[in-house]
Order: structure tokens, then sequence, then C-alpha cells
């Protein structure tokens, strides 16, 4: 089967491809794309399955993997229309998890009581998680800082666009340069003895703006942190490298940011109707904690924060495909 077969485009969409609501969630365009997603998947999914249920958080990443999508739809087929009519945006194809951990984080933390990352953690080093679970401070053996540091800065090193590519070795030289000389003598093949040396030092500088930014927001480099301070981090991250295409590029990167602004959206509706409905009431209760009345004035700000940075990049970016 063909990637646009299982990729989201609205030319999928009219010849009847309704797979590709879910398929395209799963199908992701390069390494670093699957390495970023999976990442924030590692990040929110523990907390989310802990505390809502393991059914209704894989139901809930293709629901709002679907919303992305159906945001995506209607900017191609509606809102660039003129494009549209010349056969040019319904084939503009879109895959990824993005919308669906996109949406999965605002979820997160719209719902996720203040106390939750701390009490599993608890949990989790005194064994009395449920079967099945992960702890939030340990997921594959590893404490939930290395996934909050990875999905920041280790897509990165897996794409030419933004620096060094470990995978396959080749290092991001200006346009107009010829790739340097290499071990082996072989250009643009190997890793030059300067470029490891700068891997090295760039690691490391990331590392300390990494443990400067959870020990304001957490007090500790190595604590469990909320949803809403991952969130925070994460989405400056995202505008500092769309400030990065935009002035040394000149021009934006190729995220389809319609569709991560569909699943922000449908996560916080999402979350709203599931903190109003008092659907969470048996969650808290069987973790022993109190319903939270209103949310803390940080979650509200990064919400609108959030929010706001995901609706003047799909602006952006929908000027400039037209």
């Amino acid at each position: 089967m063909h990637s646009d077969d299982l990729s989201f485009s609205g030319n999928a969409v009219v010849n009847k491809k309704w797979w590709v609501w879910a398929t395209a969630t799963l199908h992701h365009g390069n390494r670093s794309h699957i390495v970023n997603n999976m990442g924030m998947l590692l990040v929110v999914g523990p907390l989310l399955e802990f505390y809502i249920g393991t059914a209704w958080t894989l139901a809930l990443m293709l629901v709002l993997g679907a919303a992305g999508w159906l945001a995506s739809y209607i900017n191609a087929r509606w809102i660039m229309a003129d494009m549209w009519a010349i056969g040019v945006s319904q084939f503009s194809a879109s895959r990824g998890a993005s919308p669906a951990t996109y949406g999965a984080t605002i979820l997160a933390v719209t719902i996720i009581p203040a106390e939750l990352p701390n009490a599993m953690a608890r949990a989790g080093a005194s064994g009395s998680l449920p079967a099945g679970h992960v702890a939030c401070g340990s997921v594959f053996g590893l404490p939930q800082w290395v996934w909050v540091f990875s999905v920041l800065f280790l897509p990165l090193f897996f794409s030419t666009s933004y620096g060094l590519d470990l995978f396959s070795a080749r290092v991001c030289a200006s346009r107009h340069a010829a790739p340097p000389a290499t071990l082996d003598g072989v250009r643009g093949t190997w890793l030059t003895r300067q470029t490891l040396c700068r891997g090295v030092v760039l690691v490391v500088l990331l590392w300390l703006t990494y443990a400067a930014c959870t020990s304001w927001l957490a007090g500790s480099a190595v604590a469990p942190i909320h949803p809403y301070q991952f969130a925070i981090m994460y989405f400056t991250k995202v505008a500092l490298m769309k400030a990065y295409f935009m002035l040394f590029r000149g021009s934006m990167s190729s995220s389809d940011d319609m569709c991560h602004l569909g699943g922000g959206v449908a996560g916080f509706i999402v979350g709203l109707v599931m903190r109003l409905s008092g659907v969470l009431d048996e969650a808290n209760s069987a973790l022993g904690m109190d319903k939270e009345e209103s949310m803390a004035t940080a979650v509200v700000v990064t919400l609108v924060a959030s929010m706001a940075y995901l609706v003047v990049a799909a602006v952006l970016s929908a000027r400039h495909q037209q």
C-alpha cells in the first residue's frame, strides 16, 4: 500500500478512503516526526491512562487525531477554497500522531489533578500501581525527565532540517557550502570529529537549559512534572522553531498546523466536558483525591497561551500556503 493511501488528504476524503481518519494518526513522515510524537505520548500517555483508564486513553487518542484531520480538511476544502478549485489543496497529504498528541497534551493539562504526577510516582516506587500501568516516574525503566528531555531535544538530532541527523550521520550544512570532509574521507557520509564534539557540547547546553527550566517550574530537574509544565516547555520549543524557520530560512516549517489546532481544540473541549459533567469524580474517588473545583491560575494561563500559539501558527501556515 502506498504512503498516500495511509495519509490524510482532501482527495482521500473525496475518494471515500474512510480508514485514513485513523491510519493517518499512526503513519509518520520521517524519523524526527515519530521520535517527537512518541516522546510526547510517553510523557502524557501514562498520566492519562492512570487517571481515566486504558480504553478511554486509546479511544480519545484516535478521536483527537480525527478531530485534527477534520480541521485540516476544513482548511483545505473551505478556507483555501481557491486552491481547492484549481486542484491543489486537496492533494496536500498530512500524517502523524501530532494532532492526537497535541490534543492529549491539552486534555491532560485540563483534567490532570495537581497532585497526580507525584502520587503516581510514589505508587510506582512502592509497587502499588494497578497491573498494566507504568509509573509517571518510570516508563520503560527510565524516569519521566528522560522522556521530557527527549521530546524537547532529541528530534533535533534526527533531522537535517534542524541540526545533526544521527541516524544517517549527515550534517546540516548551509545551502551553498559543500559537505565537510569526514573521518573516512568521504563527504557527507560519516560524522566529523568537529561535529561529534559540537554535538556533545550541544547536548550539555540543552541539558543545562532543561534543568534550569524544570527547576524553575517544578523545583527540581528530576521531579515528576504536571502536564501544564511540560506544555509550557514544549510549546515554547515549537514556537522558537517556527521563529527559526521564519527568520533564518525565510519560510514556514512543513508542519500541518491546522491539524495541530484541531487536535488541541478538541482536547480542550473534551477536557472541559469531562470536568463539568462529573465523569472524573469516580477517578478522583478511586485515587483518594479531592475534586478540583477550579483550575489553578498556572493551568489556565498555560491553556490560554498554548491555544493562542496554535491559532497563530495555524493562521501563519494558512497564509503561507496561499
